[in-house]
């Protein structure tokens, strides 16, 4: 398979394919084999023949060539019949000719073919399936146009920035399904592929639009926006400030209210446990150690935030005090 990815690069491929497409383009569209009807000796020997050329192309061209080998040869089956010596006759009218020869290894495969695999002669059938074969080798160098064009147009867009590897990863399986012979599935998953190169190139397109136009905008207005920001600088750190003191403020408060509550909460388990009597001196001690030392901690957040505060207080008044020299 791999000469056929080189033949198709170096240009030969399609020389090959047009060739070919020449040569049996009177056959192709003078044979139809939709419907039944009546197939003389001629027609079919000569399907037969152009099918073996064309297995014998395929081959040569590194094509895998299981399925049309043995639609050959059941086509050769349903030529040569029940009873390979009724070709002998045949065999002797076109004894000096290539089809002669042709002839005697029909012979040849009818006597080595098994009796059950033997078919009951139809030149009907036989040439329907060599005729599947030129289709198939039609649809062979076909996809393998396909491909090339994929792999091409991939590559150009890849030089353009676009990111392609989705529609890879799908070209892959289009290209495993080929060598694989299931041709039909490679076209369609081909298609996928190809869908999703053009989605990827319009998404890449869509964001080299919208990132020029915002380098427009912001070359256009520049300015303004440098003003907007400055202005949106200016105000955001008087409002920070604020609001950091508020919260700091806010803080200390709740620090307080809780200071006074653990207070309260200490003189109310000193009542019940020396005046009340309802709970033990070992529960007094545990509370009275689990209160002291919350209010210690407290005590400790009130001394920092009060000193945090008051300091921004004194920077505060002091370029108060500034901006009230400057305006006398």
């Amino acid at each position: 398979m791999n000469r056929i990815w080189n033949a198709k690069k170096n240009g030969c491929g399609v020389t090959v394919l047009v060739v070919f497409l020449v040569m049996n383009f009177c056959f192709v569209v003078a044979q139809s084999y939709d419907e039944v009807r009546e197939v003389n000796y001629g027609e079919a020997l000569g399907g037969l023949m152009k099918a073996e050329g064309l297995v014998s192309e395929m081959e040569a061209e590194g094509f895998s060539s299981f399925f049309v080998k043995d639609t050959l040869l059941e086509a050769k089956r349903y030529f040569i019949g029940m009873t390979p010596s009724d070709l002998t006759e045949l065999f002797k009218l076109e004894i000096d000719g290539p089809k002669g020869v042709y002839l005697e290894d029909l012979i040849v495969i009818g006597e080595e073919t098994p009796s059950y695999e033997r078919k009951t002669q139809d030149y009907f059938q036989s040439a329907k399936l060599a005729y599947v074969i030129v289709q198939r080798r039609d649809q062979a160098y076909r996809i393998l146009d396909e491909i090339s064009l994929f792999e091409e147009k991939e590559a150009q867009y890849k030089k353009d920035g676009v990111i392609t590897d989705d529609a890879r990863v799908i070209f892959e399986e289009a290209k495993v399904a080929f060598e694989g012979e299931r041709y039909d599935d490679a076209e369609l998953i081909l298609g996928d592929a190809n869908l999703e190169l053009t989605q990827a190139a319009a998404e890449s397109q869509r964001i080299k639009s919208a990132i020029k136009a915002t380098q427009g905008f912001l070359v256009r207005y520049w300015w303004q926006i440098l003003l907007v920001l400055l202005f949106l600088g200016g105000i955001s750190v008087p409002i920070t400030k604020k609001v950091n003191r508020y919260l700091k403020e806010k803080k200390l408060s709740n620090f307080r209210i809780e200071l006074v509550s653990t207070r309260e909460l200490l003189k109310q388990a000193q009542e019940n446990c020396f005046n009340a009597k309802t709970i033990t001196t070992a529960t007094y001690r545990l509370r009275e150690k689990r209160y002291k030392e919350n209010m210690v901690k407290i005590q400790n957040e009130i001394k920092i935030l009060e000193k945090v505060l008051g300091q921004e207080s004194k920077i505060k008044n002091k370029n108060a005090n500034k901006t009230i020299g400057l305006k006398v």
